[in-house]
């Protein structure tokens, strides 16, 4: 399961990875290994992320997974498959 966190700063979106090992292994475009703990709902419950990417790297690289596997379908604009 891919797990995300996603924080704007400066305007930019940022996707965190939630200690999530496997897609670390894929290294998107822009993506840099962290380790950072940050407090999301509980002190007792910190969150550990393991590398931060823009948000927009991350939609892409994931498309571009997905098509390379064959785990996606195009449809025309009227609905029908290509």
């Amino acid at each position: 399961m891919l797990r995300y966190d996603i924080y704007d700063e400066d305007g930019e979106l940022w996707a965190y990875s939630r200690n999530n090992n496997i897609i670390d292994d894929l290294a998107f475009a822009g993506s840099e290994d962290i380790a950072e703990t940050r407090v999301t709902s509980t002190t007792r419950n910190p969150v550990k992320y393991t590398q931060k990417l823009p948000l927009d790297s991350l939609a892409d690289g994931m498309r571009r997974v997905f098509e390379e596997n064959s785990l996606t379908r195009h449809y025309s604009a009227d609905g029908t498959q290509d």
